[in-house]
């Protein structure tokens, strides 16, 4: 508690130097003037602490015991903080600063979305603006109960919601409404058909009347599952399902030059800073018209995060990297590999379900042009269904 009370008053650390300097010590315990933390340096030196309403007394002792008092430190509220009074302007500032801390903490400035599942956070926060709650809405007239209600009244695809607010930062807690499974069927009466050529590997009918079997050749189009089952005395119309496979083949071409682009880096660079206050960019330096056409471009953001959560400032460096492309001879076994990769996703993405058992290949080059002709033998996925209008 002294050292409290010493530091709020202010001391004043004296060197006293004289042939005596003992003799200034007795006389200031005689004045009753308060003195503390003594250390004698040598025969003719010793130094103490006094107060600082007290420097001018001790002077005046020092000299009637022929001893001369210099200053070597001050300490206290005072002598640490006393220059600012000297300096209004900065004073002001950090009052200002320490009172935009507490009044900004009123404003939003973050909102997190949790517990959403199929809703996107976007959707959320976006319906959170429409209702009134957005980066620099005023924290105290948000109220959750009020919010909650509208929300859900505008999103139906919600059963709960809370809003918690704390400090700058908004905490939105969702809970998404389940929706039952859908078992009717998609159509009232459809047929499986086939889709491809192929020979039959599997059937697996759940609905309707089967019309083929393992081991049959089919045509594209041709009819697999009936929608109509005959049952002799009556015929029930249903949306036939069934998964069947089949051993189909495709074939085809795939072409490219045989030369390839690399690019080449100029050494040309260029930099753009940008911040970006909520939705709104600041360009603070780069030029913005520069052509991005043949630039790589590399983009560094950091935001602003305090206590866990990010506010909705960020600081965006893009650089630009200027390259021109230049033609480079391709290798055959490159050539090669890019064309066979090429086939095997073009032939992926005819199938809805399936895989590549095999694939013959053969690689041309021709005026300039590497030429892939291959056949592959696939396994795959060849029933549709196709909706028929319901019979009486």
């Amino acid at each position: 508690m002294s050292r409290l009370i010493r530091y709020l008053r202010g001391s004043v650390r004296f060197r006293l130097t004289g042939a005596a300097p003992e003799q200034c010590l007795n006389a200031l315990a005689a004045a009753r003037l308060e003195f503390w933390d003594i250390e004698r340096e040598d025969a003719l030196n010793l130094s103490l602490c006094v107060p600082a309403r007290e420097a001018e007394r001790l002077q005046g002792l020092a000299l009637r015991c022929l001893c001369t008092a210099e200053v070597t430190e001050r300490s206290g509220l005072r002598a640490q903080f006393g220059g600012l009074l000297r300096r209004p302007v900065l004073l002001l500032g950090l009052l200002a600063a320490a009172a935009a801390t507490f009044v900004l903490q009123e404003f939003v400035w973050t909102i997190e979305v949790e517990g959403n599942d199929r809703l996107p956070a976007g959707q959320i926060v976006q319906a959170l603006e429409e209702v009134g709650i957005a980066p620099g809405t005023w924290g105290p007239s948000i109220d959750s109960p009020e919010t909650r209600n509208r929300m859900l009244l505008r999103m139906p695809e919600l059963a709960w919601l809370a809003v918690n607010r704390s400090g700058g930062r908004v905490q939105v807690l969702v809970t998404e409404r389940q929706q039952p499974p859908d078992t009717r069927a998609p159509y009232a009466v459809a047929n499986v058909v086939a889709a491809r050529d192929g020979v039959l590997t599997e059937v697996s009918v759940t609905e309707g009347m089967r019309l083929c079997a393992v081991g049959d050749t089919v045509r594209q189009g041709q009819l697999l599952v009936s929608g109509y089952e005959d049952y002799g005395l009556f015929i029930r119309p249903v949306c036939a399902s069934a998964e069947i496979y089949a051993r189909t083949w495709h074939t085809g071409t795939v072409v490219t030059p045989a030369e390839r682009l690399e690019k080449r880096y100029t050494g040309r660079e260029w930099k753009q800073v940008t911040l970006i206050v909520g939705k709104k960019r600041i360009k603070l330096w780069g030029n913005s018209s520069i052509s991005q056409q043949d630039c790589d471009k590399m983009i560094v953001e950091k935001a602003v995060r305090t206590s866990g959560y990010a506010y909705p400032l960020r600081l965006e460096t893009a650089i630009l990297r200027e390259y021109v492309l230049e033609p480079v001879p391709a290798t055959q076994v490159q050539t090669e590999k890019l064309l066979q990769e090429a086939w095997r996703r073009a032939v992926q993405a005819q199938m809805l379900a399936g895989r590549i058992d095999a694939t013959q290949e053969s690689l041309l080059m021709q005026g300039g042009l590497c030429v892939l002709q291959a056949q592959s033998d696939c396994t795959e996925l060849i029933s549709r269904t196709l909706p028929l209008e319901a019979a009486d």
